[in-house]
Formats: structure tokens, sequence, C-alpha cells
């Protein structure tokens, strides 16, 4: 995983939250029902929380076509972390970089210990909520 400049390596809480971003990214293609990085209750709630990324390296020349990188931490009220990865490609034939996409995950400090998580619920935190029969 390359890390964007811009973000304060030597900040002891990015230094913990960078590492187990890099743990989750190199044991995310092993399963979609578990990782030792991503919330548990994530699991529970979603089933494969982290199917959107799940091989996204993968392209049409090999399966490391599209590279991680760290494009921005951002520290949110809670103390946790708003998270951006781009997975960026580079076509050698047309010297073009190529991005895959942005992905946002929360980094979230539970004691000493950092987890990951989907971003839906930081998004929609002060949405207000209807339901109506089955559809909420």
């Amino acid at each position: 995983m390359s890390i964007s400049p811009t973000i304060d390596t030597t900040s002891i809480e990015n230094k913990e939250a960078v590492l187990v971003i890099e743990n989750f990214l190199n044991l995310k293609n092993n399963s979609l029902t578990e990782n030792e990085y991503w919330l548990e209750s994530d699991f529970e709630k979603y089933i494969y929380p982290y199917f959107d990324i799940y091989r996204i390296e993968y392209g049409n020349r090999s399966k490391n076509d599209y590279k991680p990188t760290l494009m921005e931490l951002v520290d949110l009220d809670d103390g946790h972390k708003l998270v951006k990865i781009g997975f960026v490609g580079f076509n050698p034939i047309t010297n073009e970089s190529l991005i895959k996409g942005i992905y946002n995950i929360i980094a979230l400090r539970n004691e000493d210990k950092w987890n990951l998580k989907r971003v839906i619920d930081y998004q929609t935190k002060d949405w207000i909520t209807l339901k109506e029969k089955s559809i909420t």
C-alpha cells in the first residue's frame, strides 16, 4: 500500500491506524466472512461488510493491476478516523493511471485496539428514519 504524503505518518495514532489498514488489506481476499482487523458486529449486520472491495486489485492483466493507496485519514469528532483508500493501476501501453475506485471506511479505536468498519452508519447517523410496514 502506498501512502499519500499529506498523511502525518509521524503521529502514533495514524501509524497504528495505517498498520491495521495494511493488515486488513493483506488478508481481505482470504475470507469474506471473517477478518481480525474488521469490527465483528459488522459481520453480523452486513454478513459480507467489505464485499465491494473483495479482489478489487484484480484486473484484466493480473491479480495486482490495482494497488491500494491510502489517500486520506480524516479525524472525526468521536476519535475515529475516516479512511479513504484509492485503488489505482497503471497502463504501460498508454502510460496512463487508472483508478478503479475510492473506498471509504471508518477506523475506530476500542481501548487499545483499532478496527475497521463500514462507513454507512457514520454517513447516515443524522438521517431521519421512516418505516412503512417492512420498508425502512
